[in-house]
């Protein structure tokens, strides 16, 4: 079970190594480094040119190719999410002097290195988008084919519709099961939004390391530090006369309807 649940808040690096032809290289070498905390991983491409880094931890990656007689080729900018594949292809291109070429750039949009249907909620889109409880759990209703009712308090959302299937949503914190809504007993760990780094929905297409479920999975993801000293504080102030009232509300608060 730890590979499946490491895979669940890690991510991976794929891709093939091709000369101008398109033909593919073996034995190039290849080194993936995280930009935040120094790891490196290195290995060597297969006979298909193939490599791959897996049960990377998340964050901002470089992959730098070398063979003799080629350009070094160093692409920049790469970012990993929990359960995320990043496909980086390279082209190397034949050596006549030394030279290094740089590319600053993400990986695709897609993942074709994966099957699985859903998306991720960025550090950014936690902490901007809005969330009245501070519950992270409540950010499944921003996911499509996702209908129910937040709670406003300190707990879970209450019946949750996804894919058609009524509280069948696995909750899971750091890739291991949090809560499974429709069995007797088991309660959601509370987790403030201040300390989520991201959150990734799957909804079909499970991949190994998802799944327990035939609606949705929403895996929560803490945050991990880096080499850079750094902190954060948060203050939430609301009162009532902040709060924007109904639409049908009358004067006082109280909905049109009821007025005498």
């Amino acid at each position: 079970m730890a590979l499946p649940q490491a895979a669940a808040i890690d991510g991976q690096i794929e891709g093939i190594v091709r000369d101008p032809a398109g033909a593919a290289i073996a034995k190039a070498s290849v080194k993936a480094r995280n930009l935040g905390t120094g790891l490196e991983r290195v290995s060597e491409t297969n006979e298909a040119g193939y490599y791959r880094f897996s049960a990377l931890p998340r964050g901002t990656y470089e992959v730098a190719v070398s063979m003799s007689g080629f350009n070094a080729v160093k692409q920049t900018g790469i970012q990993i999410g929990a359960g995320t594949t990043a496909t980086i292809n390279i082209d190397l291109a034949i050596s006549s002097t030394s030279t290094e070429i740089v590319v600053s750039a993400s990986g695709p949009v897609t993942e074709p290195g994966r099957t699985d249907i859903g998306s991720t909620l960025s550090a950014n889109q936690v902490q901007n988008l809005p969330l009245v409880s501070r519950i992270p759990y409540n950010f499944v209703f921003h996911q499509p084919n996702v209908t129910g009712r937040p709670n406003t308090e300190f707990g879970v959302p209450r019946k949750i519709n996804a894919n058609g299937f009524d509280g069948r949503i696995n909750d899971q914190l750091d890739g291991s099961n949090n809560v499974q809504s429709d069995r007797a007993g088991i309660r959601l760990i509370p987790i403030s939004n201040t300390f989520v780094e991201e959150i990734a929905f799957v909804s079909n297409g499970f991949a190994p390391e998802f799944g327990n479920t035939v609606g949705m999975v929403a895996n929560t993801i803490t945050k991990s530090g880096t080499n850079e000293y750094h902190g954060e504080g948060a203050y939430l102030f609301r009162r009532t006369d902040f709060s924007a009232a109904p639409a049908l509300s009358g004067p006082g608060g109280r909905c049109a309807t009821d007025q005498r």
